[in-house]
């Protein structure tokens, strides 16, 4: 196991080509870093099947899911007392990006925006 407290599974089994066949089957390619990833897996979502990463923060984990067929027109950031969100629109849906108030959630964002490529759309 990782010595990240934060990780939920070993980092060697977030990292190579069973990494790349989940961001395939979900039409995406990650064409550079967005972060530790520590955890990768399918999830349900509304609308069928979702992917949820979880990535190493400065103050603790940062989720983002990938919400296949749950569509929003803009960005839209909310804030908790504890928790910050921010959903983006994307391709074949939405994604959302959910961590700590003081976890810089724009760094996340941006680097999803710079190293994720939707080639492989169904």
């Amino acid at each position: 196991m990782s010595s990240n407290n934060y990780s939920l599974i070993p980092e060697e089994d977030t990292q190579g080509e069973e990494l790349n066949n989940l961001f395939r089957d979900f039409g995406m390619v990650l064409k550079g870093n967005i972060g530790k990833i520590t955890y990768a897996k399918r999830c349900f979502v509304r609308n069928g099947t979702g992917m949820h990463l979880v990535l190493s923060g400065s103050k603790g984990p940062i989720s983002v899911l990938i919400l296949n067929g749950e569509f929003v027109r803009n960005r839209i950031t909310m804030r908790g007392t504890d928790m910050d969100w921010i959903l983006i629109p994307c391709p074949i849906g939405s994604l959302a990006i959910i961590g700590n108030k003081d976890e810089s959630l724009v760094e996340v964002e941006n680097a999803i925006n710079a190293n994720i490529r939707w080639p492989y759309l169904h």
